[in-house]
């Protein structure tokens, strides 16, 4: 094990937030379907899931469209009995969907932002890396790239709670990085089950 210890990056953050969406959106989307009497496979998945820098960019790609972006943490870090450090990352999910009317647009985009919701609220472990997800805003508006069609945009805010982020405890004694055949146990894998012989004197 490092000495350094885990060090969990935003990246990091976007990324599980990008899988467990890709993973889950086909099964809440039917369900959506189901519960409001919708015709089965009405609502297309995603066709495109993307880290963005900004929500408010959406180039022309096909939709409907997933954008997801951190713009930083929340609040203070919490420090752990054991040294870890838990963050709080605000990440922002945005969708951008269309439908044959106005009228039809402005319902699949708040069907998307429930499915969206609903997936970061259940599966709120993203794979183990986050223990807990709140939802701290879902707005919808309309996007107008040219006079020819109207785009339904759904924003939803989250929080995401990260333990073990970072260690205060840890770190190297110098800024050399170690060297495996100097530093015996630098880079051995944890220890699951051991051997004990007692011996009595």
């Amino acid at each position: 094990m490092t000495v350094i210890r885990p060090i969990i990056t935003a990246a990091q953050v976007e990324d599980a937030v990008k899988l467990t969406l890709q993973t889950w959106f086909n099964t809440y989307l039917r369900e959506i379907e189901i519960q409001g009497g919708l015709t089965a496979l009405e609502l297309p998945l995603p066709r495109s899931y993307t880290v963005v820098n900004e929500l408010d960019d959406f180039p022309e790609l096909q939709l409907p469209r997933v954008l997801i972006i951190s713009p930083g943490t929340v609040g203070d870090p919490r420090a752990e009995g054991d040294g870890t450090m838990t963050f709080f990352w605000r990440v922002g999910i945005g969708i951008v969907a269309q439908g044959n009317t106005r009228e039809t647009t402005n319902r699949n985009t708040k069907l998307y932002a429930a499915a969206a919701r609903a997936i970061l609220l259940q599966k709120q472990g993203l794979g183990g890396l986050a223990t807990n997800i709140d939802l701290e805003s879902e707005e919808y508006d309309e996007y107008s790239p040219d006079q020819s069609r109207t785009l339904g945009v759904a924003s939803l805010v989250t929080i995401v709670t990260i333990p073990g982020a970072v260690n205060r405890r840890g770190g190297p004694a110098v800024a050399v990085p170690p060297d495996p055949d100097t530093i015996p146990g630098s880079n051995w894998p944890i220890a699951t089950t051991a051997d004990i012989e007692i011996t009595r004197e």
